[in-house]
């Protein structure tokens, strides 16, 4: 199942949905207000590597540059 990151558009509450479907997605509304005003945000994501070779990388930039 996919995690989508959403932020409320009124109160700018950030909240994460596992969603099984496009259909739940028209049903959501913020989790703090109710609100259904939603904006699904880019989420970083990390991966790793099972052979133990290094550190794992999101690739996603922060305010001090790139995790």
């Amino acid at each position: 199942m996919p995690i989508y990151e959403y932020r409320c558009k009124k109160c700018a509450k950030t909240f994460e949905v596992f969603l099984r479907s496009s259909q739940e997605e028209k049903a959501l509304s913020c989790s703090a207000c109710g609100h259904q005003g939603l904006e699904r945000k880019f989420s970083c994501f990390s991966s790793g590597s099972s052979s133990g070779g290094g550190a794992a990388s999101s690739g996603c930039k922060t305010s001090s540059g790139f995790r």
